[in-house]
């Protein structure tokens, strides 16, 4: 239902194309279903919530004191910011990114309604190779790299931020 109410509000005469036209933003309506933009619109709009959960989760957890302390001592709000309260929050920031990462590397139904079959993320090509063409080999190996990349990947940041535990 939610990538159908995307191609609703994406087409050429939805609500997002006849806001902008009514803001003056356009002329004329944009193409935003069929394409990649509309993928990624309805796409980022399914995850921000896997998103900002880990992220909220770790927030909530920053002592404040620390933030005031570096205020206290002289540090702007932008230093305090990088310096102080974003390498507190790096567990929920790994962990948000492996959420969003291995939820998109499944996705299926929306890239293939809202990109209309122009738009073709993995899991789908996988599908098409396995049950579409019958290349079974070729749809198991894409498979099988598919996994080892995302493994890899997700060891790799571990082992960068050198993370020992994610949100609790």
């Amino acid at each position: 239902m939610r990538a159908f109410g995307w191609i609703i509000a994406l087409r050429g005469n939805g609500v997002v194309n006849t806001a902008l036209m009514d803001l003056s933003l356009i002329e004329r309506p944009i193409r935003m279903t069929h394409n990649e933009l509309g993928v990624v619109i309805s796409m980022v709009h399914f995850m921000v919530p896997f998103a900002v959960f880990p992220l909220v989760a770790v927030m909530r957890q920053v002592d404040v004191r620390t933030l005031m302390a570096s205020r206290g001592l002289g540090a702007g709000a932008t230093r305090t910011f990088w310096w102080i309260f974003v390498p507190q929050t790096i567990p929920g920031i790994v962990g948000a990114f492996i959420i969003v990462f291995v939820f998109t590397l499944g996705f299926y139904i929306t890239p293939a309604i809202v990109g209309g079959g122009r738009v073709v993320m993995v899991a789908e090509y996988i599908y098409m190779q396995m049950f579409q063409v019958g290349n079974w080999g070729l749809g198991a190996a894409l498979s099988v790299i598919l996994l080892l990349l995302a493994a890899a990947l997700i060891w790799a940041i571990f082992r960068v931020t050198r993370v020992t535990r994610l949100v609790t």
